[in-house]
């Protein structure tokens, strides 16, 4: 009992300790590498940050925009910016950020967190123009804070910029990447959910994925996703929640999708066109499935091929109209056979001498022109030339016994003759 007591007790903490987000105290900018054209060296963008309001800024060019970049220690979340002024030159400028390390030499996007286009009159504090600045924390984490000064620049002397960001545990983040909003599927369908999930302040634990209050599935490493089979037919409405690791959750919107009997098949076929062919089966590519138990049976796939308990056609070639997995019962097999093999016996068929086929034998194990074990279980075995080696060798065979027989009436004769004499020499 006092476990489980104890372990209720973390977990509000937890649970308390992840929801509790606070605007910071601690000017993150202070002291931080920064960038951006001066006048003077004395007058360099540093002074921004040095926490000194006796010394500004005073950028190269006055006659356009001009920035400042400001380098945090680490990616965090900023909730406010406090830009102070000399008392009476003050001017419109904004406030962007980005993740992507400026100095890189690749493409940087900047995002707007805060736009003042009139900054007419800013609260002035002893001899101090300050414009302090509330930022939402829905931009995420980011490293550079750029100070964008809007030109023309009327002898504007900014001389210090404070960045101050969120404390305690930040929320993950996490979108719902696929599948589209109200995109369609057939029914009996499998539809992957995808989704991206970041923790600025620490890891994503896991990322659950719901259709409606239904729990699907959950996955804890990138990327995050989750494979939903044999959906029915219906309107669903699909979302993703993260937890980080100290259990704080955030979840996406809805996703509504369309699962329909109807997409991609047809009852009817062209019928409305033309009353004398209606048909079942596909208007499109999609194969034509056959289910019991919404367990798949067969297909007929775009080529017509017929595919009974697989949908694999590996080993096929291009004329491979039939593929079962299974055995096959039937009360008659016909096969039609251009290359019967009656030219066994043809005037100018050249039969194998017997001493050669059984030197064959010795050497290769199987019979001239019949494949071995190892062809017939990599490659199998077409029906119809397989009877057809089969009749040949039978048709060989009876050539062989026939010769077999002339030889043996050739040598009976013989003896009957020989016989015949040595009666006759004896009766001399």
């Amino acid at each position: 009992m006092k476990k489980a007591l104890l372990f209720l007790l973390l977990s509000c903490l937890i649970f308390t300790a992840s929801e509790a987000q606070t605007c910071g105290s601690i000017n993150l900018a202070l002291g931080r590498p920064v960038t951006g054209p001066a006048s003077y060296s004395y007058e360099s963008a540093s002074l921004l940050v040095d926490g000194n309001t006796n010394w500004h800024f005073w950028p190269t060019q006055r006659d356009s925009d001009q920035t400042a970049t400001i380098q945090l220690a680490a990616p965090t979340t900023i909730c406010r910016v406090v830009v102070k002024w000399d008392q009476y030159h003050y001017g419109n400028f904004k406030i962007q950020v980005t993740n992507t390390d400026p100095s890189g030499g690749g493409t940087v996007t900047w995002t707007d967190v805060a736009v003042v286009s009139s900054n007419n009159s800013p609260a002035v504090d002893s001899n101090v123009a300050i414009n302090d600045l509330s930022i939402p924390n829905s931009y995420g984490a980011n490293q550079w804070v750029r100070f964008y000064m809007i030109g023309p620049l009327l002898n504007n002397m900014p001389e210090e910029v404070e960045v101050y960001g969120l404390t305690g545990n930040q929320l993950p983040t996490v979108s719902l990447t696929a599948p589209t909003y109200n995109a369609q599927f057939a029914e009996g369908n499998t539809i992957t959910l995808a989704a991206t999930a970041a923790d600025a302040d620490g890891s994503v634990h896991k990322v659950e994925f719901y259709q409606g209050d239904t729990w699907l599935g959950e996955d804890s490493t990138a990327p995050y996703t989750l494979t939903w089979s044999n959906v029915a037919t219906g309107n669903y409405q699909l979302y993703a929640v993260a937890y980080d690791n100290l259990g704080a959750t955030t979840e996406t919107g809805y996703t509504n999708i369309v699962v329909n009997p109807g997409s991609g098949w047809s009852l009817k076929g062209n019928a409305g066109i033309r009353p004398d062919s209606q048909f079942l089966g596909t208007i499109d590519n999609s194969p034509l499935i056959f289910r019991t138990g919404n367990t798949e049976r067969a297909r007929i796939d775009s080529t017509g091929t017929l595919l009974i308990n697989t949908t694999s056609l590996q080993g096929a070639d291009s004329t491979t109209r039939l593929a079962v997995k299974g055995s096959i019962l039937a009360k008659n097999l016909r096969i039609t056979q251009l290359n019967w093999a009656d030219y066994v016996f043809g005037d100018d068929y050249k039969l194998m001498p017997l001493r050669k086929v059984g030197k064959y034998i010795d050497e290769n194990k199987h019979l001239p022109g019949i494949p071995t074990t190892a062809t017939i279980t990599h490659e199998g075995l077409d029906v119809g030339k397989g009877q057809t080696m089969l009749l040949q060798k039978i048709e060989e065979l009876t050539l062989y016994l026939l010769e077999q027989d002339k030889k043996l009436e050739r040598q009976q004769k013989e003896i009957n003759s020989f016989k015949k004499k040595l009666a006759q020499k004896k009766s001399n």
